[in-house]
């Protein structure tokens, strides 16, 4: 559970829960591209379960729920990041964040610094006010796991949570 102090909860005012597996910036014409590559991404996809594992709050403050890194989870990270990577403008890295070997080579390669090995994983449910509080507990990892239904386009905001939803495109069901 969130204290009352934190600078957003996943769920209100319009931030969506969900999983990144591919977050950058484009311009505003090659809007169309995206969303025809993500929906082409989908069409063809094969569902990935994601199975949780943990309850955390990180050092920036954002409480999260891990998910397994698993090579299916992988492969559809890469997949969608090489269908738009070619789109996507450079991104400078956060400068809070020292930059691992691997993470700037993967901004390089697909404008993106958490693919592959830099992977996490998960799915925020909010973030803290600096020196904010939470109480977590265990609440049965298995309760976190799910069957993602879909591929979502969405527009973030400054704390990376999914304000607008501009494409949800189907999963096929196994």
């Amino acid at each position: 559970m969130l204290s009352t102090d934190s600078v957003f909860r996943i769920g209100e005012d319009g931030r969506h829960p969900h999983l990144t597996l591919y977050m950058a910036e484009f311009e505003p014409w090659a809007l169309d591209a995206v969303l025809a590559r993500v929906a082409g991404a989908a069409r063809h996809a094969t569902g990935v379960a994601c199975a949780g594992q943990s309850l955390a709050c990180t050092a920036g403050g954002y409480v999260e729920i891990g998910y397994a890194k698993t090579g299916a989870l992988l492969g559809q990270q890469f997949e969608i990041a090489d269908r738009l990577r070619d789109l996507a403008l450079p991104v400078p890295m956060p400068p809070h964040l020292t930059p691992t070997d691997d993470q700037r080579r993967n901004l390089e390669l697909y404008r993106y610094e958490l693919m592959g090995d830099s992977f996490r994983p998960h799915v925020t449910l909010g973030r803290l006010a600096p020196k904010g509080r939470a109480s977590l507990s265990d609440a049965g990892f298995p309760a976190f796991s799910f069957m993602p239904a879909a591929l979502l386009v969405a527009v973030a905001d400054d704390q990376g949570a999914a304000r607008h939803i501009v494409l949800r495109a189907a999963l096929p069901v196994s």
